[in-house]
Order: C-alpha cells, then sequence, then structure tokens
C-alpha cells in the first residue's frame, strides 16, 4: 500500500515549513463554532500538538454550527468531542482535551510551552483572564469574536509594550472590570442581552482569519507577508466590507499584563506541600516572613448560613461561580485566599490536590523581595 502524503499540495508552496508545523504547539480556548472551525485547520495543516480547553457541553443547537460535533455528542463535554473526532480525522496530531473553566485549569506556564494561543470565547470575563494569562508570557494571542453578521479577529503580543485585549473594551465595559467581582456584572448583561445568534459559515470565515494569522506568524522568517499583531481584522458580510485597524495602547489599561523578569522553574514540584514550598523560600529569603500569591483563588470551605452545613474542602474557586448547598440547595459563600503562609491547616496538601493547574506561576514575596516560580510537573518531558 502506497503511504498517504497528505501535505503535498502544501509543500508545494515555495515558503511552507511542515516540520516547524509539526512541532508547533497551540492552545485553543473555547470549543464552539469558532473553536471548531481553528481545530478543523490546525488539524488539517499538520499543527503537531493542541490543547483544547472548554466548560461546557455539547447541545443539539451546536449541531448547526460545528463541523466536529454529531448527535451522539450531545451531553459530552465540548471539549472531549472535538479533540476526539479531529484525532479521527488525523492522527499526526496530538489534540489534549482539558474540561473546564479556563481560568481554573490553564496556567502561564502552559500558555509559555505554546508558540500561539487562540481565543475562542463568547464571554468578555473569559477573554479577559486568557489575555492576562498569555501576556504574562510573551505569546502571540489570537482573538476571534463573531456576531450575526460581523466577526473579527484581534492580534495581540508578544511585546510587553503593545495592546491587550482589555486596551480595546468601551467605557462601560471598564467601567465593569474595575469594580469587585466584575466578572458578575458581565454575567449579568450576558443574560439580558439573551446571547448572539451566528451563523456556520461566519463561524468558518473567521476560524479561516485567526489560523491565516497563526501561519503566516510561525512562517514570519521566510517571507514578507504582514503579520496583523497590534491590529484587529474585521468582516462585514452583511456588506462584503473587510478592513484592517489598528488596536491603540491604552496607557491607563486597568488590566494589563505584565510580564515576570524572569521565573524559577525548579526545584518547587507541583507535588510538594505547600508547607514545604513556604519552607523552601523561606530558606531562600533568610525571612520568616514569606507569602505566597497565587495566580487564582482557593476556597477554603465554606458554611451554609440557612441550615448551617459546612465544607472544609480546598480548591481552586473561580470568581463567578456558585456553590450549592447540597443539603438545601441554597447559595453558600465561600471562604478565599489569594495569599497563604503555609502553616494554613491544609498546608501538608499539594498544589495538584488543591486544584492548581500543572506549571502554575506563583509568586513569593517578602516585604522587600518578590520572586516568580512554577510549579514543576516532574513527570513530565514537556
Amino acid at each position: 500500500m502506497t503511504a498517504i502524503d497528505r501535505y503535498a499540495r502544501l509543500r508545494l508552496i515555495d515558503w511552507w515549513d511542515g516540520e516547524r508545523l509539526a512541532t508547533a504547539r497551540a492552545i485553543v480556548a473555547g470549543a464552539g463554532a469558532l473553536g471548531n472551525e481553528v481545530v478543523k485547520n490546525l488539524i488539517l495543516l499538520g499543527w503537531g500538538k493542541i490543547v483544547l480547553v472548554d466548560r461546557d457541553s455539547v447541545e443539539p443547537s451546536n449541531l448547526s454550527r460545528s463541523a466536529l460535533f454529531s448527535a451522539a455528542d450531545v451531553g459530552r463535554p465540548k471539549a472531549e468531542a472535538v479533540a476526539e473526532r479531529a484525532r479521527q480525522i488525523n492522527p499526526d496530531c496530538e489534540v489534549i482535551a482539558i474540561p473546564g473553566d479556563l481560568r481554573a485549569v490553564i496556567s502561564a506556564g502552559m500558555t509559555a510551552r505554546s508558540d500561539v494561543v487562540f481565543g475562542c470565547l463568547d464571554n468578555v470575563a473569559g477573554r479577559i483572564a486568557l489575555s492576562q494569562l498569555v501576556g504574562q508570557t510573551g505569546r502571540i494571542h489570537i482573538d476571534g469574536g463573531l456576531t450575526t453578521w460581523e466577526g473579527s479577529v484581534q492580534v495581540f503580543g508578544p511585546a510587553a509594550d503593545g495592546p491587550c485585549y482589555v486596551c480595546g473594551l468601551t467605557e462601560a465595559d471598564l467601567r465593569d472590570i474595575t469594580v469587585e467581582r466584575s466578572c458578575l456584572a458581565y454575567q449579568r448583561r450576558a443574560h439580558d442581552d439573551g446571547g448572539v445568534a451566528t451563523t456556520p459559515t461566519l463561524a468558518s470565515i473567521i476560524g479561516g482569519l485567526m489560523v491565516q494569522q497563526a501561519v503566516k506568524f510561525l512562517h514570519r522568517r521566510q517571507h514578507t507577508l504582514t503579520v496583523s499583531v497590534g491590529h484587529e481584522l474585521r468582516i462585514d458580510t452583511g456588506n462584503d466590507r473587510f478592513w484592517r485597524t489598528e488596536i491603540p495602547r491604552n496607557a491607563a489599561c486597568p488590566l494589563h499584563p505584565s510580564q515576570p523578569a524572569a521565573v524559577e522553574h525548579g526545584p518547587v514540584s507541583w507535588d510538594t506541600s505547600w508547607s514545604d514550598i513556604a519552607d523552601h523560600w523561606r530558606e531562600v529569603f533568610a525571612d520568616e516572613r514569606v507569602l505566597l500569591h497565587l495566580p487564582v483563588r482557593l476556597r477554603e470551605g465554606w458554611h451554609c448560613a440557612t441550615c448551617s452545613t459546612c465544607d472544609t474542602s480546598v480548591g481552586v474557586q473561580v470568581e463567578d461561580s456558585q456553590i450549592h448547598c447540597p443539603k438545601c440547595d441554597n447559595y453558600v459563600v465561600p471562604t478565599l485566599v489569594r495569599h497563604i503562609n503555609g502553616r494554613e491547616p491544609w498546608s501538608n496538601t499539594s498544589p495538584r490536590q488543591s486544584g492548581l493547574a500543572v506549571w502554575s506561576w506563583l509568586e513569593a514575596r517578602t516585604h522587600h523581595r518578590r520572586v516568580t516560580f512554577e510549579l514543576i510537573d516532574e513527570a513530565s518531558t514537556a
């Protein structure tokens, strides 16, 4: 049997580098209509490794807009359904599904290990979180958005002095994100708006534009084509218009990401206890007043004011998610922490057991010094 050469036509492009694509890594945040199109394009190109993140499950309405879903997938996590179908289409590609809220399951270290991060999200809170994660690591961030007739592609990074996603938000958006628990404000507005109807045709166009920018970026040394970093590409399919505009850098941006001067990549492990991590930095700094600043909030437990049920389990808590008491089904208010000293009652547990994503970046702080360090995974070769 003759071996299949699925990339023969692509190699006819004079600047094409199939080997570079075969080793490329991407994160795709969102596995709906737009995420489907981005993943489809990546696997057809032979993109080496794709990490796919989504918190939702497949619904019947997704079947009219998402090529990689089938009726049998209804009820399954979107990320798992897309990853399974993608691997069937092109076994050359490694496609990894991570179901869950990206704010809890994606780390700065994961974006640092990627060449490109694609934002295929339908909510502002997720886009802001992704912008901050990618901005810390200096990777290119390609964000796509859809309405009924219009779509946009915004290309950010890797320059720290360039615009970020929040730089382009409106004054009303900025008012929302500068108040405490701002994500709830977005949640209310999204509910009031009732969502936006989109079409598979527009998702296909925007997904193609997003991946085309990534392809040009990966091959930027082999051609003289323009990569639209720091720009927005917008298409109006209702009136057949297309334009490219520069995204201004907002000097007063309240959530502009910053890159650490350096990141320590050892010897602190994802499986080391919190108390041992804190002790390590006390020894390094020769200072007992060490605090560990976490990239996410940890829930130390909760108490139900209605029925007095208590819970002391520790885990990552996304700010706008809500907890129901399992006994009376009322909402409970958890106790949240962002800084710990390693002497908490649960400090004998590890970051992995607490739900932090692998390769998370934390800060060890004293009054006079800060160090950013990564929770390494000793079992991983990535």
